[in-house]
């Protein structure tokens, strides 16, 4: 390229007279014309180019000329030129600021810019672009023997001369056609391995490896698994006659080689090789490779259990899974283990995981697969209870977007609210009960349910008494007490449940139990509380008797029973006789009067008063046993006794000699019988009917 500035110098040296003569006669046009200002205006003023950024670009770069009086808008008369009058194209125009792009021809130089046929002043600019180097981007091909034409493909090869050429490795290529992005060279003799590439005028591409020699192809292996120690034949081409440095790989693993030919190579598996592709190696060329597993396949026997939720550990059952931890893949994602041996595999299934048949992978190898179906996990509810129309949030994992879910209460769909990987809002419908609230992806993945309680909560209003005693009925008005269940109660501050006498869904009457104090009462449906009414709570000293008039009486006769705290009033107190519940003649808070009720039997006799049982007084509701006579004085075996009195029942009680009980051969209320057996010794003769033992009478047993 010629100097610009050079050029321009002494073009300008060689006008240097005739410029002098322009000068001075601009400065007598320009005096002529100031003196003639007063008569006319200046006609056009030139415009001023004060900077040209950047100062130094590249030819077809675009520059921006800074300055004033440009105008707003191109004339036709109006451009910008560089050195040597190479005219710009124009991208922008305004009065102050040009935007152009530096000519593929421009050269180093002064810049004007003019307007509607008037020059501005004039601004160096350095335009040097830099010598483009050549760029190799591929080759036909990246293998093959001498005298073979490989094609390069790049840029700025420019035209063919001598100083330009293709190399291999150093060694030049000889050229078949050439153009600035294209060459075809064909690969010389004794060329190595090693880069290609382009050389022009001394300035060298970049390189592209380049192997010139045949390539190694495997197509075929006789065996595509087989054990440490077997052998492999392996079909192809251009192994060579003969092995020299070639070698073949086992993922990597040299193996031993038993015989090599060009086509045919049989190579020993070797111990610790890992799953991978099996090939050849020779002259640093390496060839394609195939598949090759020096294991037995790995085989899934079982998974336990098959169906699983987010989080849930997994077991894999089988063989051949080897002893190195690998991969668990489920729907052909691949998940870690958290343990492994050759035969169990455990794994714990993650928040993405979905299902899809569940294997193992060793070195790459998949085994068969056990389908499992995975469903989200729900952890926890946000409320425990709500009512039909309120808001739940079902909180877990693997709730995914919602696209392929829904939300169920008790199996039956619920709208929903918002749904994201964690967390699904539900709306309970009216008309809804308590249930297990849960998740369905894919209308088959059901989550576990939390227990969720669905109460209209009840309202208390009244009670008709505000202050009680324990025992006493009371009852209580509302709204929304529903029907009676097991799972509704009343209690008394939070903790003493009362006794219930009839229950709808507007009243209820119940008995204020024993031991409760002051506190709020309230309905409780599923654990759902109602508001409050305050109680106050009256204690009373439980009924205590001290002693009954006769400690024994017949059905109808009249019992004193005295004591303390049986209450001035009855109320619902009564008289009890072993259980029975006796008629009452008279009742004050020491002294009731009971007449002794039919069917007692023989027990304590007490006070009930507010549900509280007093102690017992021993009550016997019959006439006591009591022996008049023995029908003889002496007896021996075998011999007949009669025993005569009162009080023997008609039902048989215990006769006894001495310590020895004797069975009768009869006995009613007023005679027993019985013959003397073998053995018996003198004693008194006795009677004991409910625990109560009657007098006794001597009885000598002779020989």
């Amino acid at each position: 390229m010629k100097d610009g500035r050079t050029r321009y110098k002494v073009a300008m040296a060689e006008r240097a007279p005739a410029a002098l003569l322009l000068v001075a006669f601009a400065t007598v046009v320009f005096l002529l014309l100031a003196a003639m200002w007063p008569h006319f205006a200046l006609a056009q003023v030139a415009p001023v180019l004060d900077a040209i950024d950047p100062a130094q670009a590249d030819p077809v770069a675009e520059v921006t000329l800074s300055g004033s009086g440009f105008g707003d808008t191109q004339g036709k008369k109006s451009g910008v030129e560089f050195a040597w009058h190479t005219s710009a194209d124009i991208v922008s125009w305004s009065d102050t600021e040009i935007v152009a792009v530096v000519p593929a021809r421009a050269e180093d130089g002064y810049v004007h810019v003019t307007v509607d046929g008037t020059d501005s002043n004039e601004v160096w600019f350095v335009a040097s672009a830099p010598e483009l180097q050549p760029r190799l981007d591929t080759l036909s091909t990246y293998m093959a023997p001498p005298g073979t034409d490989v094609t390069f493909y790049g840029a700025n090869f420019g035209p063919k001369k001598t100083s330009s050429y293709p190399t291999f490795a150093g060694v030049k290529g000889q050229v078949k056609s050439w153009s600035d992005t294209e060459i075809v060279a064909t690969v010389p003799k004794g060329a190595e391995s090693g880069w290609a590439g382009v050389v022009v005028d001394g300035i060298a591409s970049n390189g592209l490896y380049f192997v010139p020699h045949d390539p190694l192809v495997v197509t075929a292996l006789d065996k595509i698994e087989g054990l440490p120690g077997d052998t492999v034949t392996i079909s192809g081409t251009a192994f060579g006659k003969k092995q020299e440095t070639g070698w073949v790989t086992f993922a990597g693993t040299p193996g031993a080689i038993v015989s090599w030919s060009d086509t045919e190579i049989v190579a020993t598996v070797p111990d610790g090789a890992d799953a991978g592709y099996v090939g050849v190696v020779k002259n640093g060329i390496v060839s394609n490779g195939i598949f090759f597993i020096p294991f037995e396949h790995p085989a899934v026997e079982s998974v336990s259990p098959e169906y699983v939720l987010v989080g849930d550990t997994v077991t894999i059952a089988g063989q051949n899974f080897g002893d190195e931890l690998d991969t668990v893949v489920v729907g052909g994602v691949p998940i870690a283990p958290v343990t492994w041996s050759d035969t169990e595999v455990t794994f714990t299934v993650p928040e993405t995981a979905t299902q899809g048949y569940a294997g193992v992978q060793r070195d790459g190898v998949t085994s068969n697969g056990v389908f499992i179906t995975i469903a989200p996990r729900v952890d926890a509810l946000s409320i425990w209870w709500t009512e039909p129309g309120g808001t739940v949030a079902i909180r877990g994992v693997g709730f995914g977007d919602g696209s392929d879910g829904w939300a169920g209460l008790s199996g039956q769909p619920v709208p929903v609210v918002s749904w994201s990987e964690n967390e699904v809002v539900v709306t309970i419908p009216e008309g809804s009960t308590s249930g297990f609230l849960g998740v369905v992806r894919r209308d088959w993945a059901t989550s576990n349910g939390e227990y969720l309680v669905v109460q209209t909560p009840a309202t208390v209003t009244g009670v008709d008494a505000a202050t009680v005693t324990p025992g006493q009925q009371i009852t209580i008005d509302g709204a929304d007490f529903g029907t009676a269940a097991p799972t509704s109660v009343v209690l008394i501050d939070g903790v003493h449940e009362c006794a219930i006498t009839s229950w709808s869904d507007t009243q209820i009457m119940a008995t204020v139990p024993d031991g409760v104090g002051p506190g709020y009462l309230g309905v409780f449906k599923e654990a759902v509380s109602s508001n409050g009414i305050w109680l106050e709570v009256e204690t009373v000293d439980p009924p205590y008797v001290d002693a009954i008039s006769s400690w024994w009486g017949l059905p109808g006769d009249m019992v004193t029973i005295t004591g303390t705290g049986f209450g001035d009033l009855q109320g619902t107190g009564y008289p009890v006789f072993a259980g029975t519940p006796a008629g009452v003649v008279s009742w004050s808070d020491t002294e009731v009067i009971a007449t002794v009720p039919a069917g007692a039997a023989t027990g304590y006799a007490g006070i009930v008063q507010n549900e509280i049982t007093s102690n017992g007084a021993f009550f016997m509701p019959y006439l006591p046993p009591a022996i008049d006579s023995v029908s003889v004085e002496t007896a021996s075996q075998g011999d007949r006794v009669t025993v005569t009195g009162e009080g023997f029942r008609d039902v048989a009680g215990l006769l006894t000699v001495g310590d020895t009980v004797v069975t009768p051969t009869s006995w009613t209320v007023t005679e027993v019988v019985f013959d003397v057996p073998v053995g018996l010794a003198s004693g008194y003769v006795g009677i004991t009917q409910d625990d109560v033992i009657s007098n006794g009478v001597w009885l000598e047993i002779v020989p």
